[in-house]
């Protein structure tokens, strides 16, 4: 996780939302119904139920680092090792 965040914080924000073609940054609107509601929950819990954008940061595999950016900062609200909080949909053929 350490090498990752230090890669991530060599980048501008842009570079991050750029990166691995738009997969490496990515934000979501905390109303979006694909957040699963503990997360949504543990934002009101922290008091930051204001907060219209949750961002997330992909690490390998299934991980990945949830939190918020306030200017250039990334503030970590949580990690999720098997993509919980907002799960991918998956295609069915």
């Amino acid at each position: 996780m350490l090498s990752k965040m230090s890669e991530v914080e060599k980048m501008t924000v842009q570079e991050m939302r750029n990166a691995s073609g738009g997969k490496l940054y990515k934000e979501y609107a905390t109303e979006d119904t694909g957040i699963i509601r503990e997360a949504r929950d543990r934002l009101t819990s922290l008091g930051l139920s204001d907060m219209t954008k949750i961002g997330r940061i992909r690490f390998a595999g299934t991980q990945r680092l949830y939190g918020f950016l306030e200017g250039t900062v990334f503030h970590v609200l949580w990690w999720d090792p098997n993509h919980e909080v907002y799960p991918s949909k998956l295609k069915h053929t």
